[in-house]
């Protein structure tokens, strides 16, 4: 079992947020710059959150609108980046791969 514990105030820089970091908080400190996001946490596939990640610059943003299992989770994210870097598919078709592999991996949505 993993825990991670609170981090102290020494790991933040002067002007970075603490506690709740939600759709507001990653539009105004998120710079990412033709990056893909894969958030594979529970319901973090939001519409909200999405267009925060994508109008801070992220080229693609996927997540779960639900509380996916973790071994769900898992097998979704090995199948997406299988597909891309072993057959060379877009990450769109290899999402669409991924999400068929069954009700869990289903809740996975696709933002550009």
């Amino acid at each position: 079992k993993f825990v991670m514990e609170e981090l102290g105030e020494e790991v933040y820089e002067q002007d970075e947020p603490r506690g709740y970091f939600g759709a507001e908080e990653i539009y105004e400190y998120a710079k990412l710059h033709n990056t893909h996001i894969v958030n594979s946490g529970c319901t973090l596939g939001e519409q909200n959150l999405a267009k925060s990640f994508l109008r801070s610059g992220a080229k693609s943003y996927i997540g779960s609108i639900d509380y996916v299992d973790g071994n769900a989770a898992l097998m979704f994210t090995i199948r997406l980046f299988y597909g891309v870097i072993n057959h060379g598919k877009t990450l769109e078709e290899a999402f669409q791969e991924a999400s068929l592999i069954d009700e869990e991996t289903h809740t996975f949505r696709f933002y550009n």
